[in-house]
């Protein structure tokens, strides 16, 4: 019998899960508040991969082991600073993306709040709905390297001119070491704490929950690279040096080279869970590096009122073929703050667009999965297809 009203409940049960105990489906039960944490991440950014990650990622921090999955995606995606240049330089910055918006009439900033967050702090708002919040858009916007706050704040400051609220500062509390699995208990119940207050003290206006870079878990999880005759910071997710000594700096797959805005910085920034320096202590959060959970932070906007969808879409490829495995959808009214995306057996394809009409990648067809997911932002739509398979010829020589 569980109650999860202890921290020795939560804690116990935080274990079965990691121990394949219990499923992630037991959680709904046992333990709410982490079985939404773990949902979908569902929201508009331009790689969709990265909502596909950061699902990966919640579940090895939950688990506390770094999986294959992230690691499979980390020696891809950031394999060397070229690489990581192609899909941040897609995003833009928080800023950027709210800075045209004259309808935002308070901001909350939380700290540290990485896209990890997102399903978590949904069910939230949604808990709300009956008092008139609603949550319509989630966007993913990249913070700025090195991924530390004094950094970063500049451009959230900016967009309210300094009349803004911060609370629930999940940066301060990961800068100690707090034993596995506290940090997902005790952060947990901040983040909802600090959503209830700011809702229950903010009725009837329209708000946006900024951040100004994530936390990762996960490199206290890997050994470090120690690299000589540079100064750590941030427990070493970045190594700072003169910029009189640039022309030393041997370009490396190890980390990002950032010149910093006194213009007598150099900052390199860490590419992966290694930090450049020692070890991360165990059970530390970590920011300053280019990992996604570190760098993808949400923007989220809460309403008074529900949104309705403002464009029209219908299905255009009901029946797909082997040959040419694409969905088709023909979209009317998307605006171009929008970016559409399906999901098809339990992953996520993006939509290229020529005019209306929007095609998918192709996609690993299987012969009994025939529904696929449109997703626009929080919006959704769901659809089925018939699948054409091959057709398969007799062995003429099968006597």
């Amino acid at each position: 019998y569980i109650s999860c009203l202890s921290y020795s409940d939560k804690s116990l049960i935080i274990e079965w899960y990691r121990d394949g105990k219990i499923t992630k489906e037991n959680l709904f039960s046992l333990y709410p508040d982490l079985y939404y944490y773990l949902g979908k991440t569902i929201a508009s950014a331009e790689e969709t991969w990265v909502l596909d990650y950061m699902d990966k990622y919640k579940n090895a921090k939950v688990k506390n082991s770094y999986s294959d999955e992230v690691r499979n995606y980390i020696l891809t995606k950031n394999q060397n600073y070229v690489e990581h240049f192609k899909w941040t330089n897609k995003f833009s910055t928080t800023r950027t993306i709210l800075s045209t918006r004259s309808d935002i009439q308070c901001y909350l900033w939380i700290d540290g709040l990485g896209v990890d967050w997102v399903p978590f702090i949904s069910q939230i708002v949604k808990e709300h709905e009956s008092e008139g919040y609603y949550l319509n858009e989630v966007y993913v916007a990249t913070a700025k390297l090195p991924t530390k706050t004094d950094i970063n704040k500049v451009d959230i400051q900016s967009l309210s001119g300094g009349l803004f609220e911060k609370a629930g500062d999940l940066d301060e509390i990961a800068h100690t070491c707090r034993s596995y699995p506290k940090f997902i208990i005790d952060d947990l119940e901040t983040i909802r704490k600090v959503i209830h207050k700011f809702l229950i003290e903010h009725p009837g206006v329209k708000i946006a929950i900024v951040s100004d870079h994530g936390i990762s878990y996960l490199s206290q999880l890997v050994p470090g690279y120690n690299l000589k005759g540079y100064k750590s910071n941030h427990y070493g997710r970045v190594a700072e040096t003169t910029v009189q000594r640039k022309m030393s700096i041997v370009l490396d797959d190890k980390y990002e080279v950032v010149k910093m805005p006194d213009n007598k910085t150099i900052s390199l920034c860490a590419l992966k869970h290694e930090s450049l320096m020692a070890k991360i202590p165990e059970g530390m959060g970590c920011h300053g590096g280019c990992t996604p959970e570190e760098q993808l932070v949400p923007v989220m906007i809460i309403s008074p009122e529900k949104n309705v969808a403002t464009w029209r879409v219908s299905l255009k490829s009901y029946e797909i073929n082997e040959a040419s495995p694409v969905v088709v959808y023909e979209i009317v009214g998307l605006d171009s703050t929008h970016t559409p995306f399906i999901e098809y057996n339990n992953k996520n394809y993006a939509l290229s667009a020529n005019g209306c009409v929007f095609t998918s990648e192709r996609l690993p067809l299987v012969k009994d999965v025939t529904r696929v997911i449109l997703r626009i932002g929080t919006w959704e739509k769901e659809d089925t297809f018939v699948i054409k398979m091959a057709v398969e010829e007799d062995d003429l020589f099968d006597f």
